[in-house]
């Protein structure tokens, strides 16, 4: 599993970031974290969409201002494990 948290590094970028860690210990996860914070790379992977953005097996799951439950992190990581097609937020 492939998680790629977009962001410029900001407060809400590390807490994301953060989540992920806590999700991936709490189910007993492996996954690669791939940050990327090149505005360039950012923008094009989040038109028009604020940062901090997820994406996890190479589908954006998550972009905005308000952070996503650690609830539903769980959820999103514990559905890619199952190779479940992920059901985003909103």
């Amino acid at each position: 599993m492939e998680i790629c948290i977009l962001g410029s590094g900001c407060v809400r970028c590390e807490k994301l970031a953060f989540q992920v860690s806590r999700a991936l210990r709490k189910l007993g996860l492996k996954a690669s974290v791939v940050r990327v914070e090149r505005e360039s790379l950012v923008e094009y992977l989040l038109p028009g969409v604020g940062a901090p953005g997820l994406i996890i097996d190479g589908e954006l799951v998550w972009a905005g201002d308000a952070l996503p439950s650690q609830d539903a992190l769980e959820a999103w990581i514990q559905q890619a494990s199952r190779g479940e097609r992920l059901r985003k937020a909103g």
